[in-house]
């Protein structure tokens, strides 16, 4: 039994009554109970570090949202050894009429600057969604997000392009600049990953060994993407095994604040991510560019531990994205929208401080850069 200096020893009722009460303080603390009745003072108490929150879990399936104007994109951009591009977009949307239409369009962009384009829609009850909802077939277009090996496959000779390529697809892909809000999302689902198969479009006089790299996104909202975005620059780029992923969303509401992302890859790990970096986009644009729709010649990622520079240098292709997308959806969309996209050459310069014990990353590169609007800035 503890006694304090100067306390007098009970009886057995005071005992009864002091145990009672010391078994009442053990519920907060005994230790603090004593110290109480001690007249000493209570230990200050360190305030724990805040939690972190904890890391989004990144599912490829396909959402099927239900709001009236709700829509997913999946954006597959690869660079090919050859100096090739190829670009497609899987959409489903509630957007005009019916409900879960599906949209496959892309482009296929040759080192001399040939493009062949394709495009399909179908409505909910003329397109599949295969296992796992991770198995998209609209006409012949397909998207394959299944674990182990995720595929892309055009298959048209309406179009004139035949195109398959494989890359490895974990059954859950690692958050890179995953981001949930009440209403939308997005995912980085594959960054700079090692892509392989053959392409073929009119003209080619055979099929071409196609060797590359490859980004998947995953971007879902239940408002309409022209209701919240009015413009959009990815751009990656890697350099061995280093990748960085860097983002930016302007919305139509606030011109002069940007949502932004910068992620770091090194051996297949994320080493850095940061939400808050700073983004500036220079003023000038690249000589050639649209008034309206300019493609900046630089674009700069900070904050204290991350610099990341961005330099445009040539632009591959710039479209009018509504041209391709069936009727009646392309009229539908017009009424709201006058939209463009662009994806240039870009050179990266990539410096990071890194977390204490580890050595400064820096990365130059050249990359790929898309910038997309969904009405004139």
């Amino acid at each position: 039994m503890l006694l304090c200096k100067g306390m007098k020893r009970r009886s057995p009722a005071g005992k009864l009554r002091l145990f009672v009460v010391r078994l009442a303080a053990a519920t907060i603390g005994a230790v603090l109970a004593v110290s109480v009745e001690c007249g000493a003072t209570p230990p200050a108490s360190t305030p724990a570090p805040p939690a972190r929150a904890p890391e989004p879990l990144v599912d490829p399936a396909v959402r099927l949202l239900q709001g009236s104007a709700a829509g997913e994109a999946y954006d597959v951009l690869a660079r090919l050894d050859d100096g090739s591009t190829f670009s497609v977009r899987f959409w489903v949307t509630n957007e005009g009429p019916g409900t879960h239409t599906a949209v496959a369009m892309g482009y296929f962009v040759r080192p001399d600057g040939d493009v062949s384009r394709f495009r399909y829609g179908r409505t909910s009850d003329r397109w599949e969604l295969g296992e796992g909802k991770r198995l998209l077939k609209i006409a012949s277009a397909v998207l394959d997000l299944r674990a182990p090996l995720g595929a892309v496959e055009i298959d048209t000779d309406k179009f004139g392009m035949k195109i398959s390529m494989r890359f490895a697809m974990p059954e859950v892909p690692g958050a890179i600049c995953a981001r949930r809000e009440e209403d939308a999302g997005f995912d980085v689902l594959r960054l700079q990953e090692k892509v392989m198969g053959t392409a073929w479009v009119d003209g080619m006089d055979a099929a071409l060994e196609a060797s590359g790299t490859v980004d998947v996104v995953h971007r879902w909202g239940e408002a309409s993407e022209i209701d919240s975005v009015l413009r959009r620059i990815d751009a990656s780029a890697s350099s061995g095994e280093l990748v960085y992923f860097a983002t930016t969303v302007v919305s139509p509401r606030d011109r002069d604040s940007a949502h932004s992302c910068v992620a770091v890859v090194e051996n297949g790990e994320r080493v850095y991510q940061a939400f808050d970096a700073a983004v500036q986009v220079a003023s000038t644009p690249l000589p050639g560019s649209e008034e309206r729709y300019p493609l900046a010649k630089r674009f700069e990622f900070r904050n204290q531990r991350v610099g990341l520079t961005v330099e445009p240098f040539a632009e591959l292709l710039r479209v009018d994205p509504l041209e391709i997308v069936p009727q009646p959806f392309r009229f539908l969309l017009g009424l709201r929208s006058s939209p463009r996209r662009v994806w240039a050459n870009a050179r990266s310069h990539l410096r990071l401080t890194p977390a204490e014990g580890r050595e400064p990353v820096e990365l130059r590169a050249l990359g790929l850069t898309a910038v997309s609007y969904t009405n004139p800035w």
